[in-house]
C-alpha cells in the first residue's frame, strides 16, 4: 500500500472503518442490507444483517463466523469505548444473534441451537 493510501486510511475514524469492513465482509448474494445503529445509553453498536428468505442455515453460519473473526480481531486491536452485537434477520424473522465472546460454530450445527 502506498504511503498516501495509508495516510488516508489513518484519517478515517476507526468506527467508520469497522462498519465499512463489516459491510465488505457481508457482500454476499444472499445479503439484502446491512444496517447499523448506536445505542448511546448502552454504548453498543447494533448491526442488523438482512438476509433473503431463501438463505440457508449454512450460509448464515459461515457469514456469522466471518463477522465474529473480524469483530473479535478489530476489538482486540482497537480500544473502542463501546461493545457490539449482530442480529441476522432472514425474511421477517430473527435467524441468529452474535455477541462478543461467542464462539465460532462448527459445520453441521443446527442454526436454531445458537439463538
Amino acid at each position: 500500500m502506498s504511503n498516501r493510501k495509508h495516510r488516508q486510511l489513518d484519517r478515517i475514524a476507526p468506527e467508520v472503518r469497522l462498519l465499512r469492513d463489516v459491510r465488505e465482509i457481508a457482500t454476499k448474494p444472499f445479503v439484502l442490507s446491512v444496517e447499523d445503529h448506536f445505542a448511546g445509553y448502552f454504548k453498543e453498536l447494533g448491526i442488523t444483517v438482512r438476509l433473503a428468505s431463501e438463505t440457508t442455515d449454512s450460509e448464515i453460519i459461515e457469514l456469522r463466523n466471518e463477522l465474529l473473526a473480524y469483530l473479535s480481531q478489530a476489538f482486540s486491536e482497537q480500544k473502542f469505548e463501546f461493545t457490539w452485537q449482530v442480529d441476522f434477520r432472514r425474511g421477517m424473522t430473527q435467524a441468529a444473534l452474535l455477541f462478543p465472546g461467542d464462539r465460532p460454530i462448527e459445520g453441521g450445527a443446527p442454526l436454531e441451537l445458537i439463538l
